[in-house]
């Protein structure tokens, strides 16, 4: 099994570099995946969520090269690169004495000597200054008052030197237009093309963000520079600022990386939200029941793939940002810098004025971590043993040497006063003066208000804030016991029912849900283990759930936003789908799809347990154990006791929630259905088998195109399988043996001259018997020859869903990422979604049953040729050529040479091969047997049908010949579709393999029929979900 999992994963590897820097050792150390990861621009790095093009390790390996060096950098990285190029460039125009990279007043004197002195301005130079402006400005605009009074002034300077400069570059250059047209801000110094977002933050005034509005993620200013206007030096009273110098804000910058932070976290959420109102769009278009009742699974499963993207990519937002600014290590101390920044500017210059150690320590970094430290006292529980409350103004008084009774009051008084803060989002009475001295006296929840998808009514600090407190539950918590709340059930608002109580917003309406119902069952889960070992694929296909854990491991630390974001996006997806009974459609439906790839597990089993073949039977088993232990997703393993304190409502709705759901589909679809599916598809050498057959049938005429559309599809599928045809290209009709024959184990030399005996029978005619070695076939084969395909050579959309691999779409994504990062992460999942939507058929398929629908075949084929004994026959033939024991393995790769010399050898070799009765039969057969495959064993959810009239290509053959499903409330759980025969009570019976017991077949069309109903109402949490069959009469 180890050998088959080894075997399945992307052999991406990129060897470790030495001399990486520190802060690239951490965001290595911080997160991430551990395989390889193909980037755009056809770099392989390790795996791990996608941020600005880093990527990092999961066991802590550093990344291939260093934030800062990298050309898919954070927009803070550019700018301050930017800025310092900048000054440097200012140095080397004019002597020592007038500038030597000093102070703003000196930069200012250094402008105008360069005006003065008629220097010559380089285009890298205005790049430059312009870019810093920007960004510099657009920062400001996401603060009330445009930021502190430092970083204001410094944009008054930048704007002095810039206006002046922009007469002098009009003068040098003759012209009269913006010296730096857009497409310029695309090339470095060295004409290199930038691929980042900086790009995006460039000169044009009317950035194009594509569908959504730039203002959403990033608000603009009005860059209204007028070269002609009067050109005023600034002016200020204020020493310190006449005496600010570079050095002071690069490294006062840190709020400025923070604001980009949340600006970056909006912008993912702004999409994570369209994602979920396009799930309820899909949802609304089948209210009149003339879609299939499962529609909007592959929406859904889509869904799964933004949630997951989103997590990762803030995560690793998170350890970028802690990787450029040391003290910003939790989320308090970020947020603190951004919306503390007066307080942050008073207690640094008390401390600066009353320390007299204040010159031995960088006093601004230790204000930032205390701000931080403080802020997070007030989001801990006051019980929280690693709340700090008592303490930290102490120590932080004890750290400056502070003394003073009255002092030291003073500073307790600012401490408590921002624990307020953080209660009241809004400053205390005595500090008021202060924040109204900055501007910063704010209403409640109104922190994050520059950007819409983190405040108001989906204020995701409020989440952080519960989150934060819950942690002391799970601290004073075993590992056995259930994590509760311990206030009352009404102690945080009503509890939220989709009918009966929906939510207005996320903010309180859904507190009850989160505190009460939500996270008691995900931590009972994450405690004991979501399945009964470790799942793989974990921080590929459920990230949201690998940070639960590590905080249910280690609840003490503060917690991350990637965590509290995971939760958030879990209570928005139910804010977004809510209504109309969506949540209840969607957890039943996905509850239903859930069940049927488990039967459907079960009846293969069955199969192969009755059938008496032994061929790789224990790998088999080995990949259908971990298969079948994904199913603890959909029973949690969280003990009697904490199910029966759940109950069944509580439970559906925590686990099956629009987000969860997703993410859990997501996992069955991709690790079970694709990943291992595949290494168990062909286990029998079944699939080569029909195939092969299949090929020679359409190409010699035998059988149309659309006849089985089921096998059309797989056909095309498979085309460039190797595992399949091994050369990856589907052979012609005269080639068929031979390439048959490479692809159950022969060798090219054995097959060639086995395809030249097989024709010379055929046609009367001499032939000289294979002399080579048989060595190669013989270890070759031993073990029966199971060849597969990785799942990233059959989907596309494996390789971007699940190993993060893009290089296909490299052209695309570099262009994207010319416009912005927030570009690039769209452009990312728009081409994983697009691949996926263009896969939906393979992910619909369960390839374990398919496969054993693929064993019935080879066995039934035989029987109805009468072929038995000629299969004992070469089964003889083999044992003495091979000298192996005749088992399994034999009788199988005999049935393969009789295919290869009594119908493919036809159809290469004869002239009129559909005359012969043999190929007739095999024909007849083969119609019929594919053509009356039930889709309720082989399909685990509908696909959808192509859009009328799209002009694409139907890829999806098997769309419209879909099984009915009908959700009712009252009848007990049945596995049921059309034909299928059942009993009066409305369930139906299980049915074996044979055909005879479904008429709803490929090909076929039947009207759909749904009756939604909800799983809040209380009276329904003993009722188990049901499907069962329509009434033939209301379907025809």
């Amino acid at each position: 099994m180890a050998q088959g999992r080894k075997a399945g994963r992307a052999n991406l590897s990129n060897k470790k570099k030495k001399g990486r820097n520190k802060a690239n050792d951490t965001v290595a150390a911080a997160a991430g995946n551990n395989n390889g990861i193909a980037l755009a621009n056809g770099n392989v790095r390790p795996r791990g969520p996608i941020v600005m093009g880093e990527w990092a390790s999961r066991e802590g390996g550093s990344t291939s090269s260093s934030v800062a060096n990298n050309p898919s950098m954070t927009l803070y990285a550019r700018y301050k690169k930017a800025t310092v190029r900048f000054k440097e460039a200012v140095e080397s125009m004019v002597p020592k004495s007038v500038y030597g990279g000093g102070s703003t007043e000196e930069l200012m004197d250094a402008a105008e000597y360069i005006v003065e002195n008629d220097v010559v301005l380089d285009r890298t130079f205005m790049q430059d200054l312009k870019l810093t402006l920007r960004v510099r400005k657009r920062v400001a605009k996401s603060l009330d008052g445009g930021g502190d009074e430092g970083h204001a002034f410094f944009i008054q300077v930048l704007e002095y030197c810039w206006k002046s400069f922009l007469v002098k570059w009009k003068q040098q250059q003759n012209i009269s237009d913006d010296p730096i047209p857009s497409s310029e801000f695309d090339k470095t110094s060295d004409g290199k093309k930038f691929r980042n977002r900086f790009d995006a933050l460039s000169i044009e005034d009317n950035l194009d963000m594509g569908e959504e509005d730039e203002n959403d993620y990033y608000p603009d200013e009005d860059d209204d520079t007028d070269a002609n206007a009067t050109i005023a030096r600034p002016k200020t009273e204020n020493t310190h600022l006449q005496n600010l110098s570079f050095q002071e804000i690069l490294y006062g910058d840190d709020r400025s990386a923070a604001i980009l932070f949340f600006a970056d976290v909006n912008a993912i959420m702004g999409i994570s939200i369209d994602h979920f109102a396009q799930l309820k769009q899909t949802m609304r278009a089948n209210a009149g029941g003339t879609k299939h009742p499962e529609h909007f699974l592959p929406k859904l499963l889509e869904t799964g793939v933004v949630s997951n993207f989103a997590i990762q990519q803030v995560s690793m937002l998170e350890h970028v940002l802690a990787a450029e600014f040391p003290h910003f290590n939790t989320i308090y101390r970020i947020l603190g810098v951004v919306v503390c920044a007066g307080m942050i500017q008073v207690i640094s210059e008390f401390v600066q004025e009353h320390s007299p150690v204040a010159a031995l320590g960088d006093v601004r970094k230790e204000t930032v971590e205390f701000v931080g430290d403080a802020l997070e006292c007030g989001f801990r529980d006051a019980s929280d043993p690693n709340n700090k409350i008592k303490h930290l103004h102490k120590d932080f008084c004890f750290r400056w040497k502070i003394t003073s009774p009255v002092l030291v009051k003073r500073l307790d008084n600012m401490f408590h006063s921002l624990r307020l803060y953080v209660r009241l989002e809004a400053p205390a009475e005595e500090e008021k003066e202060i924040y109204e001295q900055w501007n910063f006296v704010k209403k409640k929840n109104d922190w994050l208000e520059k950007w819409k998808h983190l405040g108001g009514k989906r204020n995701i600090l409020k989440t952080l804030r519960l989150v934060q407190i819950y942690s002391n539950v799970v601290i004073n918590t075993g590992p056995s016991e259930f994590a509760t709340m311990g206030n009352g059930e009404n102690a945080f608002g009503q509890p939220w029912h989709e009918r009966n109580n929906p939510a207005t917003k996320i903010t309180d309406d859904l507190d009850h849900f989160l505190l009460i119902e939500m996270m008691p069952v995900l931590v009972a889960m994450c405690r004991r283990g979501l399945i009964s070992g470790p799942m793989p694929r974990d921080w590929d296909l459920y990230p949201g759930f690998c940070h639960i854990t590590k905080w249910c491991a280690d609840p003490h630390p503060p917690i991350t936003l990637a965590l509290a974001f995971t939760f958030h996006l879990i209570l928005t997806s139910i804010y977004e789908v809510q209504g109309d009974d969506d949540v209840a459609t969607l957890q039943k439906t996905s509850q239903v799809c859930w069940e049927r790839y488990f039967h459907q597990l079960d009846w293969a089993t069955e199969e192969i347990e009755r059938s008496s073949v032994t061929l790789n039977r224990r790998s088999w088993y080995q990949y259908l154990d971990s298969m079948k232990s994904v199913n603890s997703l959909r029973w949690p393993r969280i003990g009697v006791s904490c199910a029966n304190q759940i109950g069944e409502r509580r439970l559906v709705n925590a686990t099956f929630n629009p987000m969860l759901a997703g993410t859990f589909l997501l996992y069955l679809s991709y690790f079970n259905a694709l990943e291992n599916g595949s290494r168990m598809f062909d286990t029998f050498a079944q699939v080569r088998f029909v195939l092969h057959l299949y090929n020679a049938l359409l190409q010699s005429k035998a059988l149309q195109v659309g006849e089985v559309p089921f096998l059309d599809m797989l056909h095309k599928a498979f085309a460039n399988s190797k595992a399949i045809w091994k050369s990856g290209t589907i052979p012609e009709q005269g080639t068929t043996v031979k390439h048959f024959l490479v692809a159950v184990g022969y060798g090219v030399k054995h097959a060639q001259s086995k395809a030249e005996e097989i024709r010379a029978c055929l046609l009367g005619e001499r032939f000289a018997p294979y002399k080579g070695s048989l060595a190669s076939f013989r270890k070759r084969n031993r073990n029966g020859g199971n060849n597969y395909d990785r799942a990233e050579q059959l989907s596309s959309s494996f390789k971007r869903v699940v190993l993060h691999d893009f290089r296909d779409d490299a052209a695309i994504l570099g262009e994207k990422q010319k416009q912005g990062e927030i570009h690039e992460y769209r452009e990312r999942l728009q081409q994983t979604i697009r691949s996926m939507r263009m896969d939906h058929d393979l992910l619909a398929i369960n390839f374990v049953s398919l496969g054993e629908y693929f064993n019935g075949f080879v066995y039934g084929v035989f029987e109805e040729l009468e072929w038995e004994d000629l299969v004992a026959e070469v089964s003889l033939e083999m044992t003495k050529e091979l000298g192996w024991k005749e088992d399994d393995n034999v009788r199988r790769y005999s049935e393969m040479l009789v295919l290869a010399r009594r119908i493919l050898g036809v159809f290469d070799y004869k002239e009129n091969p559909l005359e012969e009765e043999e190929v007739k039969t095999v024909t007849a057969y083969f119609r019929d047997y594919f053509s009356n495959i039930p889709l309720d064993k082989v399909l685990w959810f509908t696909p959808p049908a192509p859009p009328e009239h799209s002009g694409e290509e139907n890829t999806a053959g098997v769309a419209r010949a879909t099984s009915a499903v009908v959700i009712e409330e009252d009848t007990k759980v049945a596995m049921a579709f059309p034909g299928t025969p059942t009993t009066s009570s409305g369930s139906s019976s299980s049915s074996s393999r044979s055909t005879d017991d479904a008429d709803m077949v490929i090909g076929g069309e039947d009207k759909y029929k749904t009756n939604g109903g909800s799983v809040h109402d209380e009276e329904e949490d003993s009722k188990p979900i049901a499907v069962v069959t329509p009434n033939r009469n209301d379907t025809e």
